[in-house]
C-alpha cells in the first residue's frame, strides 16, 4: 500500500487565529506535526489557505495552496491530492493541532491497511472514555463502535445512553482519518446531510451516503490544540521536550 499524509491547516481559527504558526519550544506546531508524521510516513504535505502558513512551510516541507472556502480538512485533502502528480492507496487526514501526535498510532494504521489490502473505506481512532465529565461533554465527540469494528454512530451527546447501569465502553473520537483514494473523492462530493449539520460532524455526511467507518482503539487520547489556554497547559506540560 502507498500512503499519503496530509496536514490541512488554516489561519482563521475562530477560537485561536494563526494556530499553526505558534512557536513551541523553538518550533512551529504545524512543523512539529509534519516532523512526526514524517518519522514514519515518507510522503507528507500540508495543504493550507494562507500566504503566512505557506511560506513558513516552505521552508521546510512541501506544502500546497488550497481554497480558502472549503468546510473541511477531508475537502481540502481532496483538493491537494487533486495537486498531486502521483497516485496513493490511502491519505491520511492528521489534524495540523496535535504536535504531540504518537507516530506509532499512524504506523499502526498503515499496519491494519496493509493486512486488510484495501478492503478498508474509511478509517478512524477512538479512546475509551472513564471520564463522566468528559462523556457529557459536547466539545468530545463520541462513538459507538459495533462488533465488526465499524462506527455506528458519531455523536456530541453520551452515546449510549445509559438507561440501565452495564458496563457498555464511552468511545471517545480521535480525530485522525484515513481514506481510500476512491472514497475520499467520492466523499468530498456529497452534499451536507441533516445529520451532518445537527451534530455538526461531517462523517455522519459520510455514514448518510453509506460508507464503512473502520474504528481502531487508539492506547491514549490525542492532545489537540484548540485554543491559547491549551497551548499555555501544553507548554507547562513540557510535553514538547519530548517531542
Amino acid at each position: 500500500m502507498k500512503f499519503l499524509g496530509i496536514i490541512p491547516a488554516r489561519y482563521a481559527s475562530t477560537r485561536f487565529p494563526g494556530k499553526p504558526l505558534a512557536d513551541i519550544g523553538g518550533k512551529s506546531m504545524i512543523r512539529r506535526v509534519f516532523e512526526r508524521a514524517s518519522s514514519v510516513l515518507d510522503d507528507v504535505v500540508i495543504a493550507t489557505d494562507d500566504q503566512r502558513i505557506f511560506d513558513h512551510v516552505n521552508e521546510f516541507g512541501r506544502v500546497f495552496m488550497t481554497s480558502e472556502n472549503h468546510q473541511s480538512g477531508t475537502d481540502r485533502c481532496a483538493e491537494a491530492v487533486q495537486l498531486l502528480d502521483q497516485e496513493y492507496d490511502y491519505v491520511i487526514n492528521i489534524q495540523g493541532d496535535e504536535p504531540f501526535l504518537d507516530p506509532a498510532e499512524i504506523a499502526q494504521v498503515m499496519e491494519l491497511l496493509n493486512k486488510e489490502n484495501g478492503n478498508i473505506e474509511i478509517l478512524t481512532l477512538a479512546f475509551r472514555l472513564e471520564d463522566n465529565n468528559k462523556i457529557n461533554d459536547p466539545n468530545v465527540v463520541k462513538v459507538v463502535i459495533n462488533h465488526q469494528g465499524n462506527a455506528l454512530y458519531f455523536s456530541r451527546s453520551p452515546i449510549p445512553y445509559r438507561r440501565n447501569q452495564t458496563s457498555y465502553p464511552v468511545y471517545q473520537h480521535v480525530g485522525l482519518y484515513v481514506y481510500r483514494n476512491d472514497i475520499l473523492k467520492a466523499i468530498s462530493n456529497l452534499p451536507p446531510s441533516m445529520l451532518e449539520k445537527t451534530e455538526s460532524l461531517e462523517q455522519l455526511r459520510w455514514m448518510d451516503g453509506g460508507y464503512q467507518i473502520k474504528v481502531l482503539q487508539a492506547a491514549k487520547p490525542g492532545v489537540g490544540i484548540d485554543t491559547p489556554e491549551d497551548l499555555r497547559k501544553a507548554l507547562d506540560s513540557k510535553l514538547w521536550q519530548t517531542s
